[in-house]
Formats: C-alpha cells, sequence, structure tokens
C-alpha cells in the first residue's frame, strides 16, 4: 500500500494549491472525461464518443470537492463541443427517465424526478453552459435536486409544472412509450401564448365607415370630386409570426351642406352596410388565436335612423348629420376600447347627439323640442322606475318623444 501511494503521489504536482497530474500543465489546461464507462476515462484527446471537455478546476467542482468553474472554450471547438455536449444533456436525461419506467420505481418521490427533469430541459432550452455538469447533477446521487444556481431558472419557474411533467412521464411509459420519445415531448410542451387585441388595426379599418364617409362613394359625382385614401394595415400574430394584411380604400368626408334631404334614407342603408362591412374587416385583420377578443359593432339601427329621420321636422339637416357622424364615431369608439356597449336604440338620447343638436338650427317653422325633456325609462320601457308606469315623483314628460302621443316611442306607429 506504501508503495502504491508513493508512485500515485510521484505522478501528481501542487500548483497553485491544487493535485495536478503532470501531464497537465495548469489548473485551466483542458482535458476530456468519458464518464459513460465505469471506471472513468480521462484523456489527453478526445479520441472516444461522449467525452466532454473539462478542467481540473471545473472537475472538482462538478465532483462537489471545489466551486464550479467553467472551462474555456475553443472557438475552433464549439461545433464539436456542442454535439458532445447535446449528447451527454440526452444521455442524462434518458437516464432519469428509464429510472422513472423502471420496474419497481425510483426511491425518490415520482414528483421530485419530475421536477429534475422539467428543471434540467428547463436549462437546456436556455441554452445553458457547454459543459453538462453545469445542467445536471454529477455528483452522482441522481436523486438530488438540480442546483438553481447553475440553472439560472427561478423557483417559481422550477415548481410550476412539475406534478404536471411527472404526471405526463408515468401516463406514457405505461402506455409504452420509449424514453427518447417521453424526452421530446417533454422538451416540445410550450405554453400557449395568451390571446391579445389590436386596436390601433381595428381603429385602422373603422375608417371610411361613417355616414359623410359613405356619402362621399354613394355616387359617381361625389367620387370623382374627391381624393381618395389607401390603407395597408397589417397585424402580426404572436406565437407564428404570421402577418395579416388589408389594403383598403377610404372616402373622405363629405360636407353636411352637401347631403340632399331626399338622399337621408338611402344613405340610412349604406350606411347599415357598411357597419356590417367593418365587422367583417374587424374578423379578417385579427390572427385566427386573438378572435376571441373581437368586437362586434351592432347592427340594430332602425330605431336610431327613424329617429333621425323624423327630427328634420325640427332640425336643420346639417345638425342632424353632425349628430348622426358624432353618434357613429362614439359608438365604434366605444366598442373598440370596450369601455362600454350603448345601444343604438338609445343613443339618440344621449350628450353626444344632444349636444351637437342644441349646437345647431332648429327647422323653419318648427317648434323646440327637447328629447331630454321626456321619460326615457317609459318611451323605451327600460330600467326600474317608469318602466311600466309613470312614477308619481318623476318629473320627465311622459308621452311618445316621436310624435307626443300618450303612448311609448316602442308602440309608436307613426313613419312620418
Amino acid at each position: 500500500a506504501n508503495g502504491h501511494v508513493k508512485t500515485y503521489k510521484d505522478g501528481l504536482k501542487i500548483t497553485d494549491g491544487i493535485w495536478l497530474p503532470q501531464d497537465l500543465s495548469t489548473k485551466d489546461t483542458v482535458f476530456y472525461w468519458n464518464r459513460a464507462v465505469i471506471p472513468w476515462k480521462f484523456m489527453l484527446e478526445q479520441s472516444t464518443t461522449g467525452a466532454e471537455a473539462v478542467t481540473m478546476s471545473g472537475l472538482l467542482g462538478a465532483l462537489g470537492i471545489g466551486p464550479v468553474v467553467n472551462p474555456p472554450v475553443n472557438p475552433l471547438a464549439t461545433g464539436a463541443n456542442e454535439t458532445v455536449s447535446l449528447a451527454a444533456q440526452v444521455a442524462q436525461l434518458r437516464q432519469v427517465v428509464e429510472g422513472l419506467v423502471r420496474s419497481g420505481g425510483p426511491t425518490q418521490d415520482v414528483s421530485e424526478a419530475g421536477r429534475v427533469a422539467a428543471a434540467a430541459l428547463q436549462g437546456a432550452r436556455q441554452g445553458g453552459s457547454d459543459n453538462p455538469s453545469n445542467i445536471f447533477n454529477l455528483s452522482g446521487n441522481n436523486n438530488t435536486a438540480v442546483g438553481s444556481a447553475n440553472m439560472n431558472i427561478p423557483p417559481s419557474q422550477q415548481q410550476v409544472g412539475s406534478n404536471a411533467d411527472a404526471e405526463l412521464v408515468k401516463a406514457l411509459a405505461a402506455a409504452g412509450v420509449p424514453p427518447t420519445q417521453i424526452a421530446q415531448i417533454l422538451q416540445s410542451r410550450v405554453a400557449p401564448a395568451q390571446p391579445m387585441e389590436h386596436r390601433n388595426a381595428w381603429f385602422q379599418v373603422a375608417e371610411g365607415t361613417s355616414p359623410l364617409c359613405v356619402n362621399t362613394g354613394m355616387y359617381g359625382e361625389t367620387r370623382q370630386s374627391a381624393t381618395p385614401k389607401t390603407l395597408h394595415v397589417q397585424t402580426f400574430e404572436a406565437s407564428s409570426s404570421n402577418k395579416l394584411s388589408l389594403k383598403l380604400t377610404v372616402w373622405p368626408a363629405a360636407k353636411p351642406e352637401s347631403v340632399a334631404v331626399h338622399q337621408f334614407r338611402n344613405l340610412g342603408e349604406d350606411w347599415k352596410r357598411a357597419l356590417a362591412e367593418l365587422n367583417v374587416r374587424l374578423i379578417q385583420i385579427t390572427p385566427l388565436a386573438d378572435r376571441g377578443l373581437v368586437p362586434s359593432i351592432p347592427l340594430n339601427v332602425d330605431v336610431f335612423l327613424e329617429h333621425c329621420y323624423t327630427s328634420l321636422r325640427t332640425y336643420d339637416p346639417v345638425v342632424i348629420l353632425r349628430a348622426w357622424e358624432a353618434a357613429h364615431l362614439f359608438v365604434v369608439d366605444e366598442y373598440i376600447t370596450k369601455r362600454s356597449k350603448p345601444s343604438w336604440d338609445i343613443v339618440w338620447m344621449m350628450p353626444v347627439f344632444q349636444v351637437e343638436l342644441s349646437r345647431g338650427g332648429h327647422a323653419v317653422g318648427a317648434a323646440v323640442s327637447d328629447a331630454a325633456q321626456y321619460c326615457a325609462n317609459w318611451n323605451f320601457q327600460l330600467g326600474t322606475k317608469c318602466k311600466l308606469e309613470p312614477s308619481a315623483d318623476c318629473r320627465k314628460i311622459h308621452k311618445c318623444v316621436r310624435c307626443g302621443g300618450p303612448h311609448p316611442v316602442t308602440k309608436c306607429g307613426s313613419r312620418d
């Protein structure tokens, strides 16, 4: 025994406080370690497949004797080192999976083994070091958890999904899936991207759908006197980077003074079609994964349009068009930003419409009529107060806001 120790010590030297073989000049001299065979093989040149580049200081750290030190990287051998590193990582992962599916099972808890495998996979995905000792535990005890200091993974990420990974490994093993395929399945598990809104694109495709813009595109003479704008709207899908494009021709808004009164009903029909086309555009420009968040502009505009037509008896047509335009912009903005969902049935009684009416003049010979003086709950049978019968403490007018009759506007037969 004494002779053996003497011979062994004669082959070593101490440099910077570390015992080195005589063949290594410094503690940072690179040599190769093949730990796939027992006993381990150490070589000065990489002559066998599976040997990994280490240094004496890095080897001591991997074995738990000293601090972990990464070996210097040779730029000329980067490709070879990456191949060796990947092979070592796959071999180590295969050992973990085979330990789970081996008859008798591992000595550790299954969920802990799944956490170790998931953590090792996460480290490999993040592109870790070329040295597999920085990803897998090389202390010789496969039941020891991987150190997070070498993994660069927050504790919260190490815990999330560990039980799910373990259960998946057990289910795949029970179905007879080979360990190599199980490792590939675990690597391919990626959390789905959360759906996102595309409000900027939604606002762009809404251009040209307002009443005054629609009026410009209705007739040949109005189109000839106007210069349209071409829009190129694009969106990207976060998960696949697919691009969606939409090319639109947008007509500028006409001047309210140029719209004839006899064209109002035709304008109303074309405006309804423009709203329906807007809903189609919103879907077309939104990626498939995000279409659950697409807003939908309501199309039940008949009551609103009827009020605009009957208001021509009281207000100047220019005033009606401005209020109509303002109501359109308001409703589209509310639905795209998802602040609220106003109904066209009552939007004409809201300030966005009434303020525009109050700024303009009345029709010649028309009496002043303020819709705000009428009870909206009674007219539209909404809410709780005055819904069915006028409340005694309500100071509003309980008459039809359209014709002034003793019935709600929902039951009004006047179409004048």
